[in-house]
């Protein structure tokens, strides 16, 4: 999972490896800059807004990143996000699911309606084979194991998605 997540976020689209959403051509980008975070997030929201012309379905932040997000206080020490270590409510930002990650990386955020701007086709799950007949496996006692996954992702509308850098 961790790889495929990897991929579909950063992949480089060399090789084997897919284009993700934060190296394809025409995604948004808001940088950090003078704005605070959550003012950054809110912007990069509404490149997307206004590009695709509907709204994003979600938000991908590093565990690390998120957690500054959340923990923000101000000065009388509440909570920004109203939520405090009492409240269980699933994790959003800006009433969007946000789903952490270390596929991407700390400091990036990405903002995207997935739905409408990419596809990920699985031709066929996680398959795992094993023998002893390769090379001199059998004499030496030894089992190679084969593990493969078939897979390819596209970035069907870059304009679907925005990134946030220097969170």
């Amino acid at each position: 999972r961790r790889h495929t997540e990897s991929q579909v976020i950063s992949g480089d689209g060399t090789g084997e490896n897919f284009e993700g959403i934060l190296t394809a051509t025409g995604i948004g980008s808001q940088a950090l800059g003078v704005d605070t975070s959550p003012d950054a997030v809110h912007k990069a929201i509404t490149l997307v807004r206004i590009a695709l012309e509907d709204d994003i379905t979600a938000v991908v932040m590093h565990p690390t990143d998120y957690q500054s997000f959340v923990l923000t206080q101000d000065s009388t020490g509440n909570y920004v996000t109203g939520n405090g270590p009492q409240t269980a409510t699933p994790r959003q930002i800006w009433g969007y699911d946000c789903i952490t990650s270390t596929a991407i990386s700390q400091g990036t955020a990405l903002f995207g309606n997935f739905e409408m701007g990419a596809t990920l086709w699985v031709r066929s799950g996680v398959e795992v084979t094993q023998s002893n007949s390769h090379s001199t496996d059998f004499t030496e006692g030894k089992v190679t194991i084969l593990a493969e996954y078939r897979a390819a992702f596209a970035v069907n509308q870059p304009k679907a998605f925005a990134e946030v850098t220097g969170l």
